[in-house]
């Protein structure tokens, strides 16, 4: 038997084999198993990262970083992505949807992962079963399988660059990654910042620094730049992610 979701086919011994027809379908349900056993399910993203964050969430100053996109910065940034009806969009540290909200108002449906637990509750109000997974994005293993990556990450302590990092393992060859990130990006010298500077020069990516203020909305006065790059179809799938050595 087929459907749109699914082939089945059943045997006199009373098993039966389901075939899933959809690749968002699995990939959601795959999230769906992996958060819930965590570090059990050796080839899935593990839940130990939002575990640990949720044991220091007493705490959040030492564990938090979070500031919400204002509008003017998601229209920006989504009209650099350049998003179409048929891609895959995966939004690292989600946040409250403020990013996700506007996607999903484009009629794309993108996968969200959030550290903060409260916040992914919030997340499961607005989307698809299996589309949002709480955990560290960090932790999650990669599968290059995304159009665009969209993305507003945390800045301290050289976290957003090893967040891009990270986040371009997940790209096909050819998609497209935009993300905020704090202004350091343009000067710093630690090693990642280097790195990731002349990967851009490389790949033909853009830095382009946003308005003064551009996060006052959010409660901060960060100052920040919006990265823009494409991987090249002849990128490896494997780039080695720096640690975060200096703070900003």
């Amino acid at each position: 038997m087929t459907t749109e979701y699914w082939h089945v086919k059943w045997f006199k011994n009373r098993n039966m084999h389901l075939h899933p027809l959809r690749k968002d379908l699995v990939r959601r349900a795959n999230h769906m198993i992996a958060e819930h056993f965590g570090e059990v399910v050796g080839e899935g993203p593990d839940a130990a990262g939002a575990r640990q964050y949720q044991r220091a969430k007493p705490w959040h100053s030492a564990v938090e970083d979070f500031y919400p996109t204002p509008a003017p910065v998601v229209a920006q940034m989504l009209a650099a992505a350049d998003l179409k009806q048929d891609h895959d969009v995966l939004e690292p540290s989600a946040g409250d949807g403020a990013i996700a909200r506007v996607i999903m108002a484009a009629g794309i449906i993108p996968d969200c992962v959030e550290i903060d637990p409260d916040r992914a509750a919030e997340l499961r109000d607005l989307l698809p079963l299996g589309a949002v997974v709480n955990m560290d994005f960090l932790t999650m293993n990669p599968d290059p399988e995304y159009d665009r990556v969209v993305m507003n990450p945390p800045f301290g302590k050289g976290a957003g660059v090893q967040h891009v990092f990270h986040a371009l393992r997940f790209l096909k060859p050819g998609g497209r990654l935009v993300a905020v990130l704090g202004a350091g990006l343009d000067y710093r010298e630690d090693g990642p910042s280097k790195e990731l500077r002349n990967m851009i020069r490389q790949w033909g990516g853009t830095i382009t620094r946003l308005p003064a203020a551009s996060f006052s909305p959010a409660g901060t006065g960060v100052e920040t730049v919006l990265l823009v790059i494409n991987k090249p179809g002849e990128a490896m799938l494997a780039l080695a992610a720096p640690t975060a050595e200096a703070a900003d």
